[in-house]
């Protein structure tokens, strides 16, 4: 995701700098798109996993009656 992020960025500035480049900004605008969300759903799943409330294992076991 990092990588594609970069990637795509990168792009981005051959674009900009009129360097010959393939690339066209349609393709630009949907990668940055796809691998920014995947970027952005990650690094929010990572902080909730391992910087959120944090309960014991004693807390989620069932209660015997």
């Amino acid at each position: 995701m990092v990588v594609g992020v970069a990637t795509t960025l990168l792009g981005y500035y051959y674009l900009k700098t009129d360097t010959e480049c393939g690339i066209a900004k349609s393709n630009i605008d949907a990668g940055f798109l796809m691998y920014g969300s995947y970027l952005f759903l990650f690094a929010q799943f990572f902080v909730s996993r391992y910087f959120g409330n944090k309960t014991s294992s004693q807390n989620s076991k069932p209660k015997k009656l």
